[in-house]
Formats: C-alpha cells, sequence, structure tokens
C-alpha cells in the first residue's frame, strides 16, 4: 500500500511496482493506494492499471480492481 496525503501518479506507480515484486515472490498481493486527496491523473492510472483506491478512508469504486 502506497499511502499520501494527495495521491498522485508517482503513488500508483510505486504501488503497481511494489506489488509486482511481491507476485514474483509468490505473494499474493493487490495495489492499493490511499490518500486524502486524489490528482485526476492518478485516478485514471490507478483505473487504467487496477489499483485499489482508498480516499479518506473509503473504498472508491472497487468494481474497477474485481
Amino acid at each position: 500500500m502506497e499511502v499520501s496525503w494527495v495521491i498522485d501518479e508517482g503513488d500508483v506507480e510505486r504501488a503497481i511496482r511494489r506489488t509486482a515484486l511481491m507476485r514474483e515472490c509468490g505473494l499474493p498481493a493487490i495495489p492499493v493506494v490511499a490518500g486524502k486527496g486524489l490528482l485526476p491523473d492518478a485516478k485514471d492510472d490507478a483505473q487504467d492499471h487496477r489499483v485499489l483506491v482508498v480516499l479518506d478512508g473509503r473504498i472508491l469504486r472497487k468494481e474497477f480492481w474485481e
């Protein structure tokens, strides 16, 4: 999980990379970012790459990663 005050594209990319590394080690992993705010480009990236977004404690549109 990548946690920031405001989620940006870099946070989404780090979550994707860390998830890939964990999966390479045979661990089950889901890319997740969390924060109080979400930049529009980060939201688009998260949707494109099926990254779970937790915004201000609530899951945002979990259906795009199911």
